[in-house]
């Protein structure tokens, strides 16, 4: 596929563009994330999925918090995330009440009217009262019950189920009663307060049980509490009264750990235990904390059930969540100049996937860390600042820089071709001086060559990651086409007097060293020869080189000396680089008679070897 199709494809597949081209800030990228992907699941919810429904309803109730909490009230993407999550929420909330999304509610049979748990205040630095952070999360875990509450009572209270919703209700509003009264926590309070009087109504009416009391012996009863009796039964009335209260308070997720069960169930069985060695087994408050112990036994069984459901809806999670972080350990480099179309395409490619993967990977993270508490905070915690936060960073960071890079590869080619546009053909040492000195001349060809590829990558990468103050890349192609349209113009100018040097010598043998030594590979190739010019006579030197050493525990110099003999000579040699087009190159051939260990002795080798200038074919025989 081409870089430019393939780029046009997946902007439109995967909509990525946005986030990663704007300046988002994190926390709403990954609110923008959780909010996309309850969008997607919208469609596919009916009313009879009451599981789901609130599921996904808990689930934005915690991105609306986070919401709430951004620091970017100010920004457009804020406003616009407000706006979608409150249309969810409204969606939701009709799929609750047994109704499709934009249709009229039904007419309901006679129940408690259920109100709306407010959401956060929108500015709390506007707030008197201010909550620390510890009562921020309890607030939340608060308000999350009374909408599981609430949830729960629109689909229908029956009336010996009335006074369970009331203990549940009642708890949670002493809990909030105790924390400070900023507004968030009143509003939740008042919800509950327009709710309570119904029903307490409902329970007015019907026979339906109520969760013992125990008057801690305090009561007038029928009977004398044992004296032996009076101090135990204090303690365990009050620490029956306790758990009572934090069971029913307490949040189904944070039974899924069967340890937390269990705890809770050698707890009960130690009451028990209490209560059953008491002396005063017929007395009525005895009776009744037994009976307030059945009743805790009988929501801690049925909150555990609901974990177990909850745990058992979250399926085998461990593995992903124990492999998450290790797909990101080996992060794509940025491309570096100069890349073919193909590696540009598979760059891209790679980086799509892993933008892709990221998101998967934080709303699985986002969604299980609303679902469950078996995985460890700070574990949780960890991985979700990973892939959030820092694997994102790295994918930005590492297309910004590709973008850059491919950008300064297209830059290199306008230097060439400004190079080009202000070389004057009309004056011939000008073209000469600036083609031919400290070799512009192939360093600018290259730079023109490579041009078209480096100029449609760049635009292909500013396109798609949408850089608003990108170069015009179409006009850069035309001014482009018209410098290699004039270059050979230029080149002629510039290789019009070049020749090879005069010979000095015209000896075969020499001619033949020079053919037969240059067919051999060397440090500098070049190509086949079209000419052998032997511009230096063949000379013979001598050089005489010597060094010292010291050692020893006394002071020693050892001096030693090696002579070097040898012949050598110059040819200047026409040779074709690739088809037609021919460049002089200046090679030295030495022939050593004396030297050292590694001199290559009586044998005819390349001492030095230089790349000089092109030449045109027609001067190569001048």
């Amino acid at each position: 596929m081409k870089l430019i199709q393939f780029l046009a494809a997946t902007i439109v597949a995967l909509g990525l563009s946005t986030a990663l081209a704007q300046e988002v800030p994190n926390d709403l990228r990954g609110i923008l994330y959780d909010i996309d992907r309850a969008e997607q699941q919208m469609p596919s919810l009916t009313p009879d999925r009451g599981a789901n429904i609130k599921r996904l309803q808990n689930s934005l109730s915690r991105t609306a918090d986070r919401l709430q909490a951004s620091a970017n009230k100010d920004h457009p993407v804020w406003q616009d995330a407000t706006a979608r999550l409150d249309r969810l929420n409204t969606d939701l909330t009709a799929l609750a009440a047994g109704r499709l999304p934009g249709t009229a509610p039904a007419a309901e049979a006679p129940a408690p009217s259920v109100v709306q748990v407010p959401a956060p205040a929108p500015a709390p630095a506007q707030q008197e009262i201010q909550l620390i952070s510890s009562d921020v999360a309890k607030l939340n875990r608060l308000r999350r019950n009374v909408e599981s509450s609430f949830a729960d009572m629109r689909t229908g209270v029956a009336t010996d189920e009335a006074q369970a919703y009331l203990d549940r209700l009642t708890a949670i509003d002493s809990q909030l009663a105790a924390m400070p009264q900023h507004p968030d926590v009143v509003a939740v309070r008042g919800s509950i307060a327009q709710t309570v009087p119904q029903l307490e109504t409902m329970i007015a009416s019907t026979p339906a049980p109520q969760a013992p009391q125990i008057n801690s012996g305090q009561n007038a009863a029928p009977t004398e509490l044992a004296s032996a009796d009076r101090a135990k039964f204090a303690r365990l009335s009050r620490n029956t009264n306790g758990v009572f209260e934090e069971l029913g308070a307490l949040d189904p997720i944070l039974l899924q750990p069967t340890a937390t069960v269990a705890r809770y169930e050698n707890t009960l069985a130690g009451l028990r235990q209490n209560q059953a060695s008491l002396i005063s087994q017929g007395h009525p408050d005895v009776i009744a904390v037994g009976e307030m112990i059945t009743a805790a036994q009988a929501i801690l069984a049925e909150k555990a059930a609901t974990a177990r459901e909850q745990v058992a809806s979250l399926g085998d999670f461990m593995p992903r969540f124990q492999t998450i972080g290790d797909k990101y350990r080996g992060m794509p480099e940025a491309l570096r100049a100069p890349a073919t179309l193909e590696q540009a395409d598979t760059y891209l490619k790679s980086m799509l996937a892993l933008s892709r993967s990221q998101a998967e990977d934080i709303q699985f993270l986002n969604d299980l860390a609303s679902r469950t508490v078996l995985v460890a905070q700070q574990d949780m915690q960890r991985m979700q600042n990973w892939v959030g936060f820092e694997v994102l960073r790295s994918i930005d960071e590492s297309l910004t820089q590709t973008v850059a890079n491919m950008g300064g590869w297209a830059n290199g080619t306008m230097i060439a071709i400004e190079f080009v546009e202000q070389t004057d053909p009309a004056n011939q040492n000008d073209v000469v001086n600036r083609l031919l000195d400290q070799n512009r001349y192939q360093a600018t060809l290259d730079n023109l060559n490579e041009g078209a590829l480096a100029l449609r990558i760049a635009d292909g990468f500013e396109q798609f990651l949408k850089i608003a103050d990108a170069p015009d890349r179409s006009a850069q192609g035309a001014r482009l086409q018209a410098a290699l349209a004039n270059w050979p113009e230029l080149q002629a100018i510039a290789l019009r007097d070049v020749r090879l040097p005069q010979a000095q010598s015209t000896d075969p043998e020499l001619i033949a060293i020079a053919k037969r030594v240059l067919s051999e590979p060397q440090d500098v190739p070049g190509g086949p020869i079209a000419r052998v010019v032997v511009n230096s006579d063949i000379r013979s030197l001598s050089e005489e080189v010597g060094n010292a050493s010291t050692g020893g525990s006394r002071t020693t110099v050892t001096v030693r000396f090696t002579n070097f003999v040898w012949d050598e000579f110059q040819v200047a040699t026409a040779e074709e680089e690739t088809p037609g087009n021919f460049r002089i190159y200046y090679t030295t051939f030495t022939y050593y008679t004396a030297g050292g260990r590694t001199t290559p002795l009586n044998r005819w080798t390349v001492s030095n070897r230089a790349r000089s200038t092109p030449i045109l074919a027609e001067n190569i025989n001048d």
